[in-house]
């Protein structure tokens, strides 16, 4: 069962709401703006599930993904994107093609 998501985003309001979100059914919440931020919290205090923005500063989604990939016990890991119709589905469809369980394309229905 998961209990602890981590939310990784550059776009404060959507981070921000889906924490929001899935604190409201009683799951533990963390939030990363960037990737990087996204990897320091995930050696501390792993989550069971990872929702990553592929486009981001700093360290981006994809790299966010093939790193935790690398953990021995690596999280259920969602990708979102809202890069474009051509751009957001390519870099939705590499996510996939490197280890994201699921994808979803931005803006996302929180319901």
């Amino acid at each position: 069962m998961i209990s602890t998501v981590l939310i990784a985003d550059d776009d404060v309001a959507l981070r921000t709401a889906i924490a929001e979100a899935f604190e409201g059914l009683g799951y533990a919440t963390q939030t990363a703006a960037n990737g990087c931020e996204a990897m320091r919290i995930s050696v501390v205090e792993p989550a069971d599930l990872v929702i990553t923005d592929i486009f981001m500063p700093v360290k981006d989604g994809i790299e966010l993904i093939l790193e935790l990939r690398q953990f021995l016990h690596s999280p259920k890991i969602i990708a979102i994107s809202g890069g474009g119709m051509t751009c957001g589905k390519q870099a939705l469809d590499m996510a996939k093609l490197l280890g994201a369980d699921a994808i979803m394309p931005k803006p996302l229905n929180l319901d």
